[in-house]
């Protein structure tokens, strides 16, 4: 029953491994996008705080400029 078990979960992340790879990939990407196009739009109403909003919050992060 174990060794059963143990070669139906190795098949199967042998064989979904790389399906699921390039499904997060494509939700990565996808994520990805959303922040830009929510940055753009942020950006190009001039709301300087709605863009800052999808970085990171902390305050090791630190934005410079002359």
């Amino acid at each position: 029953m174990m060794k059963q078990l143990v070669f139906i979960l190795i098949f199967n992340l042998l064989t979904f491994s790389g399906y699921s790879k390039e499904v997060l990939k494509e939700i990565d990407k996808a994520a990805i996008l959303a922040l830009f196009d929510k940055q753009v739009s942020a950006w190009n109403d001039g709301n300087l705080e709605k863009f800052m909003e999808t970085y990171w919050k902390s305050d090791q992060l630190v934005f410079m400029g002359s």
